[in-house]
């Protein structure tokens, strides 16, 4: 039975709901509706259902019937729209960051406990308006976040970093290492830049240095891109890695696999792995770059390098691996 189905079932049998005044607590009124109407483990079953998008589309259709409402008559159209949007971020989304993580200009969101909410457009920091109402509130959105990927966030464990299926790069912080509440960072992927021809039209760099660029990785030279956090580098790092031949075998090494190539390249991808819970199953950087040296590589590419994996890095660069990319933190220089 679909959910308009359930809608008009319950209309048909006169069921009511206690009217409650059009105050500021409107998304908790709705909420509590919805789940009212459709029943928990209903909700619940939709929520976690693997199609996301079909459920708010289902969980919409209810919002919009108990708008519908004399009640509710005072709201104007775009007032409903947003109360909706409000609910369903709430119940199947990643609350108040979603319309964040929705808005392609933003390329980073940083929540800081329940205190603040930022965000990052255009290379500045915003604040934004709305926050969490509690640490619960978040940890359930943490949890949201992880479940899917089989990692937890808890006291035993306050530390993750992780991957969306997107691509997004997830770092969450739990008490008691965060003192304010629970910390989550979430940098964007973007795979608008995949070229130094984007680069250049979008004034990044000079045309004649993208021409340099793209020469030193068709002679097969080694390039390590260094810089800050949030600088650009593994940007600059994919672009870099598209000038190279489709005939060479390339490995690359990641962190959290951000960079993209052309469907026909010969491309070997990697990813490190945290240990376990119980502290098992961990596999570093290091351990993937010496296990790239025995897969026949051309080329290795290395996402970053900022620890003992230098070492290895060096070692690929110098006995027959020419024209290997990586990135250096601006510390690491």
């Amino acid at each position: 039975m679909s959910v308009l189905e359930r809608v008009r079932e319950q209309e048909a049998r006169g069921v009511t709901y206690e009217a409650e005044p059009v105050g500021e607590d409107l998304s908790g009124t709705l909420k509590r509706e919805l789940v009212g109407r459709l029943g928990l483990s209903t909700v619940a079953s939709m929520v976690s259902n693997a199609d996301i998008e079909q459920a708010r589309a289902e969980l919409r259709v209810t919002c919009q019937a108990i708008l519908n409402e004399e009640r509710f008559s005072r709201l104007l159209p775009a007032e409903r729209d947003r109360l909706t949007s409000r609910v369903l971020d709430e119940v199947v989304g990643l609350g108040p960051i979603q319309p964040l993580l929705d808005d392609e200009g933003i390329s980073e969101v940083m929540v800081n406990g329940c205190g603040a909410l930022y965000y990052e457009r255009d290379g500045r920091l915003h604040r934004s308006d709305v926050t969490f109402e509690s640490a619960d509130q978040i940890m359930m959105v943490i949890d949201r976040i992880l479940a899917p990927l089989g990692r937890r966030l808890d006291k035993s464990s306050p530390l993750v970093n992780a991957r969306l299926a997107n691509g997004d790069r997830v770092n969450a912080v739990a008490v008691p290492i965060a003192i304010d509440g629970p910390y989550i960072t979430i940098r964007k992927f973007s795979n608008r830049i995949t070229s130094l021809g984007r680069l250049v039209e979008l004034g990044s760099l000079p045309e004649w240095y993208a021409t340099l660029l793209r020469w030193a990785v068709r002679l097969r030279k080694d390039i390590a891109v260094a810089g800050g956090t949030g600088s650009g580098k593994t940007t600059l790092l994919n672009a870099l890695s598209c000038e190279i031949d489709h005939g060479e075998r390339v490995i690359t090494i990641e962190d959290s696999a951000e960079l993209r190539f052309d469907p026909r390249a010969h491309v070997v991808r990697m990813e490190a792995r945290d240990a376990s819970i119980e502290g098992t199953g961990e596999v570093t950087i290091r351990d993937l770059v010496k296990n790239a040296l025995r897969q026949r590589p051309d080329r290795i590419v290395v996402g970053e390098v900022r620890g003992s994996e230098a070492i290895d890095m060096l070692q690929a660069m110098n006995t027959g691996h020419d024209g290997s990319l990586t990135t250096l933190c601006k510390e690491q220089c």
